[in-house]
């Protein structure tokens, strides 16, 4: 009897630890498959052009609409992830994750073409005027454009890289670490895969900064989706205003 008990003893944890792998796999699509679907639909805006290279209004419209509704389908079936946002932060963290949205519009703007600009082929902005359409796709566009650019955004690139990332570096048993308990390693890669997604690359990495601390501060990954959906409607509104979408 003793000798059957040390065998399966040794037998089970295996299809345990298998089972723990899957489960953290599964875990993570809840993360990786939202965003994925967002860099999958990017791509696809690249092709809305004609032969000369110039953007195809209507195309490259609805392309975008299409990527926005697929994102919020795949939100959906990943809805596990939305949990990371809650509790709702406090009246004082919600304050200053406005005012560090604030801030970095501010910079981002502020900051523009006082540092080198890295070659088209690493990427760019698609800086699509939403004027040059006419009546019902100028509206459906920009429905779609702001939230896109306030909410399904800022939700998803956070969820991913400064919730699922952190913790999936700093730590193999990642599920049960804290976003805001991530390691320098962790943060490093965070903020490096974050600033590889966006042309402007040095406030992209000030911003990346401002966002790990913001986390740490406030434990909280709703307060950096708040601030970060603060900096984009600031972008966006200051694009409507000056007629300049290069920062869109």
């Amino acid at each position: 009897m003793t000798e059957n008990i040390s065998q399966n003893d040794r037998i089970l944890p295996t299809p345990q630890k298998k089972m723990d792998s899957g489960l953290a796999v599964a875990e993570a699509w809840h993360y990786v498959v939202p965003f994925a679907v967002f860099l999958i639909g990017t791509q696809a805006e690249s092709y809305a052009v004609d032969a000369d290279g110039k953007t195809i209004g209507e195309t490259y419209a609805a392309i975008y609409c299409l990527k926005i509704i697929a994102v919020v389908i795949a939100l959906g079936f990943c809805r596990k992830s939305l949990a990371d946002l809650v509790p709702i932060p406090t009246a004082k963290v919600i304050v200053v994750a406005i005012l560090t949205g604030a801030f970095v519009t501010a910079f981002w703007i502020g900051l523009d073409g006082l540092y080198p600009g890295l070659p088209e082929s690493m990427g760019k902005r698609s800086a699509f005027d939403p004027t040059s359409l006419g009546g019902l796709w100028r509206t459906l566009f920009m429905i779609f454009r702001g939230l896109g650019l306030v909410v399904v955004v800022p939700i998803i690139e956070e969820l991913f890289t400064r919730d699922f990332l952190l913790r999936f570096v700093s730590g193999t048993d990642w599920q049960a670490i804290p976003a805001w308990k991530f390691n320098t390693t962790a943060a490093f890669v965070s903020t490096a895969i974050f600033v590889s997604g966006h042309p402007e690359w040095l406030p992209a990495l000030l911003c990346g900064m401002l966002w790990i601390w913001l986390l740490g501060w406030s434990k909280s990954v709703s307060a950096v989706v708040i601030s970060h959906a603060v900096a984009n409607l600031g972008l966006g509104l200051y694009s409507v205003i000056t007629g300049d979408w290069h920062y869109l």
